[in-house]
């Protein structure tokens, strides 16, 4: 019987300054002083994911390497604020807090459309749904009515945790370690557009 072929779970994503895993830890600490049980990734895991390509065929692993160089060739090196926590799900009983970046910049946003665009010309199948950049801080475990958890969500609305200066792309392979899961990247691609005027 022929061996299944080897595949990976894979994303594209963006990695953060210690600046910004630092200010995710406060964050986390603040959650989890609500007594709520939650989920927290380490804050030094925590990434921007771009595209989620999922179960992906190790075969592939070169031509996705190419492809995300050459979606990343056009884009100029821009930048990122985080603020807010918002919820997936409703603040009294939330699957996943996250921060988010209110005004994302147009260089983010063709990034994105690039490199998805990149992927599915190797024929590799994506989910269809709408990009919202964010980044995880806890998931509630399960979802209930935790006062104390809503009431620090609403305290942070307008919490800043940082900025962060782009200017390089990576491919991960995502792999399950204990109750969390752990990152590895396979391709690193920078960022060689030329700025543009007022670009925002």
């Amino acid at each position: 019987m022929p061996k299944p072929p080897e595949t990976h779970r894979l994303f594209i994503g963006l990695l953060l300054p210690a600046s910004v895993q630092k200010a995710a830890a406060r964050i986390q600490e603040r959650l989890a002083a609500t007594g709520a049980p939650l989920r927290l990734p380490c804050p030094s895991d925590l990434h921007l994911t771009l595209l989620f390509l999922g179960s992906t065929p190790a075969s592939l692993l070169p031509d996705l390497a190419r492809a995300l160089d050459q979606a990343s060739s056009a884009i100029p090196p821009f930048s990122l604020t985080f603020s807010g926590i918002g919820t997936f799900g409703p603040p009294r009983r939330p699957r996943v807090i996250w921060t988010g970046i209110p005004h994302p910049p147009r260089p983010l946003l063709d990034l994105h459309d690039r490199s998805r665009q990149a992927v599915l010309a190797l024929g590799h199948p994506l989910e269809d749904r709408p990009f919202q950049p964010h980044l995880t801080l806890a998931r509630p475990r399960p979802p209930q009515p935790w006062p104390a958890l809503t009431t620090t969500l609403a305290s942070l609305t307008n919490q800043l945790l940082g900025s962060v200066e782009v200017r390089e792309v990576h491919l991960l392979r995502s792999q399950p370690h204990l109750t969390t899961h752990r990152y590895t990247t396979l391709h690193t691609a920078s960022l060689k557009g030329t700025p543009h005027h007022g670009q925002g």
